[in-house]
């Protein structure tokens, strides 16, 4: 759940957590396979978004590791939503691991942009 504790400060970057985190919420309390798998394209989406935007945002080469992250990311994301669709988690676990990789993200990502700012 977003809090305003994780905010980077940067109103656009922020709208966009709250945005994610709106999408979690969403995907969480989805109640069949098709709302589920909606949920799961538009937030992965979401997220893709979000990096580009903040890439831009800042017409910065950004460090390696900011980069890695992200790709990192995106690729959990990837392997969880296959799990999910396989079986292999519980909707319940894996929002709780969206909110919690969120989170973390949330807050190391502030960190870094406001070193760019």
């Amino acid at each position: 759940m977003w809090h305003s504790t994780h905010s980077t400060g940067i109103s656009d970057v922020d709208d966009q957590h709250k945005a994610i985190d709106t999408l979690i919420g969403l995907y969480r309390k989805s109640a069949s396979v098709a709302e589920e798998q909606q949920c799961l394209d538009v937030l992965h989406y979401a997220v893709q978004s979000h990096f580009q935007f903040v890439a831009n945002f800042f017409d910065v080469k950004f460090p390696t590791e900011f980069k890695q992250r992200q790709n990192e990311i995106l690729d959990w994301m990837s392997r969880r939503i296959q799990q999910r669709k396989e079986g292999g988690v519980s909707q319940e676990d894996f929002a709780d691991e969206l909110c919690q990789m969120f989170l973390l993200n949330a807050t190391s990502e502030g960190k870094q942009l406001q070193n760019f700012g």
